[in-house]
């Protein structure tokens, strides 16, 4: 994961946390066992390659899109374990009550 990966993730979903905050919810995640790499964006998942109309993750089948170890829905890899990563550092998830 790039350093810039949290705080975008965190920013496509209008979160901002101070500095150490977001030092600790990264590095709670990297602890995780949650995709390390992960891409945000359209067509990142081959659906523009110019081969027929489509999105790869859409075509594949869903026991794939949960393994942590490919092309992965963002809400049953990655969202679980930012979550954890919050609670583990004692900041309130926004939009929880928080």
């Amino acid at each position: 994961m790039t350093s810039g990966g949290i705080p975008q993730l965190l920013s496509f979903f209008g979160v901002e946390l101070a500095p150490a905050d977001l030092a600790c919810v990264k590095s709670e995640y990297l602890a995780s066992t949650a995709p390390k790499y992960f891409a945000l964006g359209v067509g990142v998942a081959g659906g523009r390659t110019g081969h027929g109309p489509g999105v790869l993750a859409h075509n594949a089948p869903d026991w794939v899109l949960a393994n942590g170890t490919g092309i992965d829905h963002l809400d049953d890899t990655v969202i679980p374990a930012v979550i954890a990563s919050f609670g583990a550092c004692d900041i309130p998830v926004p939009g929880n009550g928080g």
